[in-house]
C-alpha cells in the first residue's frame, strides 16, 4: 500500500504546487472572457496577488472513478470480471515554499487515502513531511518515520503516476541528468507547451475558444468562506461543440497535414480522429474563490466528466445488446487558509532513510 500511495501523494503535491503559478499564467486574452470589467478587475487583481504567494494551510480532496471497463476486458475476450477503478484522498496540512531544493516545497500533512484497481481495494492513512528535498512517511500515526530522496520517490513510482509526474513536468523523467529536475521546470513551465508540440499557435487556440458553447466564464453567486465573503468565479469548458465545429476540422486538418508529413501512417490515423472524436463527451467545470476583502485565491475546485461510447469502435451495438460507454469522473479541491503566514515544518526525528530498492 506504501508505495502505491507514495505515487498518488507525488502526483498530487506537484499538482498543489503548480496550481498557484498555472492561476498566474494562461492566454491574456481569455483571462476576462465573459466577464464585466468589474469582475475582470477582481479575478486579474487575486491572479497576480497569487503570484506572491508563498505559504498556506491546506485542506483538499481528490476523487477519480473509472467505470464500465468489464466491457473493455469483453472486447479483448477477458472473462474476469473488472468493476471500478477508484481512488478517493483527503489531507490537510501547512504548505511553504521553498525554491532551493526540489520538491521546492516544505509541507506537513495528514492524509487518508483508498483505491481500488477493479479487484481488490486497498487504503490507509498517511502523515507527509517534506523537509529540505527529503520526503518522510508514516503508517502509524507518526510514531515511526521512513525518508528517502525525491529521486528515489519518482523511482519508486507505478508506470501511469509517473506518467502524470512527467506531464506535469513537461518531460521524460528518465532522459533527465542526475539534478536535472528543478523547481524551475514548475515554475517556469509553458502550459501552452503541449498544444506548441502539436502545432498550434496561440491563434489556433484562442479561435478554438471562440467557439458558441465550448468556453463559458461567469461570476457565479457569493460564498461564505473562512470567514470571508468569496467571490466565486467559474469556468465550463463542453468539448462537444468544439468538436463538431468547422474551427477544431481546419485546426485538426492541420495538425494532422504536418504530422503526416514527418510519418506517412499520421495520415491514416487521422481519418480515424473524427470518428472516435465523435464517441467522446467531455465537460469541464472549475471554479475559483477570491476573497473580496484580501483579493487573494482561497479556493480551487475542478470537475470533469468524460464518457466514450465503445460502441462506435464496434461499428454500433447489436440489436438487442447494449454497451455501456466508459466513463470517467475526476473531481478535485483545494481551501488556502492562512495565507503567507509562517509554519514551523521540520525533519522527524529518528527517521530511518530508504531508496527505492527497498520499497
Amino acid at each position: 500500500m506504501k508505495t502505491r500511495i507514495l505515487s498518488m501523494l507525488l502526483v498530487v503535491m506537484l499538482v498543489l504546487m503548480s496550481a498557484p503559478m498555472a492561476l498566474a499564467q494562461g492566454i491574456d486574452d481569455m483571462t476576462c472572457a465573459g466577464l464585466s470589467e468589474s469582475d475582470c478587475a477582481i479575478l486579474l487583481q487575486a491572479t497576480a496577488n497569487s503570484a506572491d504567494v508563498e505559504a498556506f494551510y491546506m485542506d483538499f480532496a481528490v476523487d477519480f472513478v473509472l467505470s464500465n471497463l468489464g466491457a473493455v476486458a469483453m472486447m479483448f475476450g477477458e472473462t474476469e470480471e473488472v468493476g471500478d477503478i477508484t481512488f478517493n484522498m483527503t489531507g490537510e496540512g501547512p504548505f511553504m515554499a521553498d525554491m532551493a531544493v526540489m520538491p521546492p516545497a516544505r509541507m506537513e500533512l495528514v492524509i487518508n487515502a483508498e483505491m481500488n484497481d477493479g479487484t481488490q481495494a486497498d487504503g490507509g492513512s498517511v502523515n507527509l513531511i517534506v523537509v529540505d528535498g527529503i520526503i518522510y512517511v508514516s503508517e502509524d500515526g507518526g510514531a515511526t518515520w521512513e525518508g528517502m530522496t525525491f529521486e528515489d520517490a519518482l523511482d519508486s513510482m507505478d508506470p501511469d503516476s509517473r506518467m502524470m509526474v512527467e506531464g506535469l513536468v513537461g518531460g521524460d523523467l528518465s532522459e533527465l541528468p542526475e539534478g536535472a529536475l528543478s523547481p524551475e521546470d514548475l515554475a517556469e513551465g509553458n502550459p501552452l507547451a503541449m498544444l506548441e508540440e502539436f502545432g498550434l499557435s496561440e491563434d489556433d487556440i484562442l479561435a478554438l475558444a471562440s467557439v458558441p458553447g465550448f468556453f463559458t466564464q461567469q461570476r457565479v453567486a457569493d460564498e461564505e468562506l473562512l470567514g470571508q465573503n468569496m467571490a466565486v468565479f467559474e469556468t465550463t469548458i463542453n468539448f462537444a461543440p468544439l468538436f463538431a465545429s468547422q474551427e477544431f476540422a481546419t485546426v485538426l486538418n492541420g495538425v494532422m497535414a504536418a504530422a503526416a508529413e514527418e510519418d506517412p501512417e499520421a495520415a491514416e490515423m487521422g481519418m480515424m480522429v473524427p470518428m472516435l472524436l465523435s464517441g467522446l463527451d467531455v465537460q469541464i467545470v472549475q471554479q475559483q474563490y477570491i476573497g473580496t476583502e484580501d483579493l487573494l485565491v482561497h479556493g480551487v475546485a475542478f470537475d470533469m466528466a468524460l464518457a466514450f461510447d465503445l460502441a462506435i469502435l464496434m461499428g454500433g451495438a447489436q440489436e438487442g445488446q447494449e454497451m455501456p460507454p466508459i466513463s470517467m469522473n475526476v473531481s478535485f479541491y483545494v481551501i488556502l487558509d492562512q495565507i503567507n503566514e509562517m509554519f514551523d515544518i521540520v525533519a522527524p526525528e529518528g527517521a530511518t532513510m530508504v531508496d527505492s530498492a527497498s520499497m
